[in-house]
């Protein structure tokens, strides 16, 4: 299977089963058929990062974050997680309930959730920042974390332990100083070296064991 995209090189993507289903989660750009199965019947269309371009006629489109859930014999749903600057998906897993656990790197303002009586929001803090995103099975909304410094943290592999209490994460960042939320406290890291002019910083590595709730 694959999703039905004018630009091959546009999708970064992943897929796992449960319960009957299968589960995709990526990032896209420009326009992208998911009910491939019923064709031209569910098109998600990215952000365009122009101001007040709709369509986008410059093709300046963002990244954006779609979450599907397909049957063996049916398309169900797909959700967007949309902004004008990127959001880049970079792995994802399953829980024994179906939760999916999604992490990957974010730019600027991402309303994660948004309903009649809450939104999510979040800002990055100066360039690429960290997510994590907790859907359920049917892609409702559980919550986000995010962590991250001034310059470019990128998460690049996420696990939960055998009793799905924590969930782990190891990336790399850049920032100068990173902060890792963890068990209701802060916990601060250097990056080791630091240079005068931070366009040359090199990244660190991180092992993040975060408390799942």
């Amino acid at each position: 299977w694959e999703f039905t995209k004018e630009n091959p090189t546009d999708l970064k993507s992943k897929i796992q089963p449960f319960g009957g289903y299968v589960y995709g989660v990526g990032s896209f750009k420009h326009k992208i058929d998911f009910s491939f199965m019923y064709p031209d019947t569910d098109y998600k269309t990215s952000t365009c990062k122009t101001e007040n371009q709709n369509p986008c006629e410059d093709g300046n489109y963002s990244y954006d974050l779609a979450i599907s859930k397909l049957g063996l014999t049916q398309y169900v749903a797909t959700k967007v997680i949309a902004s004008k600057n990127d959001i880049i998906y970079e792995d994802f897993i399953m829980d024994a309930d179906g939760n999916l656990y999604i992490t990957g790197t974010f730019e600027g303002e991402v309303t994660f959730y948004s309903s009649d009586t809450e939104e999510v929001t979040k800002i990055s803090k100066g360039e690429k920042d960290i997510f994590l995103l907790k859907l359920d099975k049917n892609l409702n909304f559980i919550w986000v974390e995010t962590i991250g410094g001034i310059k470019d943290d990128i998460p690049v592999k996420c696990v939960l332990d055998d009793a799905e209490k924590y969930i782990y994460i190891t990336g790399h960042f850049k920032s100068p100083s990173i902060q890792f939320y963890s068990n209701y406290f802060y916990d601060e890291y250097t990056n080791a070296y630091v240079p005068e002019n931070l366009n040359n910083i090199e990244s660190d590595v991180f092992l993040w064991k975060f408390l799942n709730h």
